[in-house]
């Protein structure tokens, strides 16, 4: 092999090996085993979730939520979601349906940017090996928002459960929508006694 041919060779292999350092620099960090659980509340503000994206591509996807839980903190539990991903999300947007407004609610959210950090170091003190780890996020009919991250012990832990707050609450903005799609699910929660009888202003 003739010098030439060597020094394209050793040429390639650099540029190989900056991309593969370029790569690592963009990696937004290691897997991290969880699940994603969705929940509602307070009491009497049930909600049906169109839509819920992590950074703008993995659709948790939606349905009925909360009404008979509380908004308390930490957060109680709710639906669980495995995820097939172990990054840590950034961003979070999510559309939701008040039955006891008859509006609806839409949140762009960008997590705050030491989040990335707290999660190694929660990560850390609560291991994958020992704790079944889950990103709560919760949504209420009255347009608020809330997100944690919860990790649960395999065996017997002193700090069973632990909680990290991640956004302890935000508030959605309301948006254009057709309450008649949801008239049938919002009649049955009346029934049932779980919103009042009329509808309701949505809360200031």
């Amino acid at each position: 092999m003739n010098s030439a041919r060597i020094s394209s060779v050793h040429h390639l292999l650099w540029l190989a090996l900056l991309a593969a350092l370029a790569g690592c620099a963009s990696n937004p960090g290691p897997p991290y085993p969880y699940a994603v659980i969705t929940g509602g509340g307070p009491d009497g503000w049930p909600a049906w979730v169109e839509e819920l994206r992590f950074d703008g591509y993995v659709n948790i996807g939606g349905g009925s939520i909360g009404g008979r839980m509380t908004w308390d903190s930490p957060p109680d539990d709710g639906a669980i979601t495995v995820m097939d991903y172990g990054s840590i999300p950034r961003t979070v947007y999510a559309r939701w349906f008040s039955h006891r407004t008859l509006t609806f609610y839409e949140i762009h959210l960008e997590l705050p940017e030491d989040t990335e950090q707290r999660m190694r170091k929660f990560y850390r003190e609560h291991p994958a090996s020992d704790y079944r780890h889950a990103l709560m996020v919760h949504i209420s009919g009255d347009g608020r928002l809330r997100i944690w991250w919860r990790a649960m012990c395999r065996g017997f832990c002193r700090d069973d459960p632990a909680y990290l707050p991640i956004v302890k609450e935000a508030v959605g903005e309301q948006i254009e929508g057709d309450p008649s799609r949801y008239a049938n699910r919002t009649a049955q929660q009346r029934e049932r006694g779980r919103i009042p009888p009329e509808p309701e202003p949505p809360p200031r």
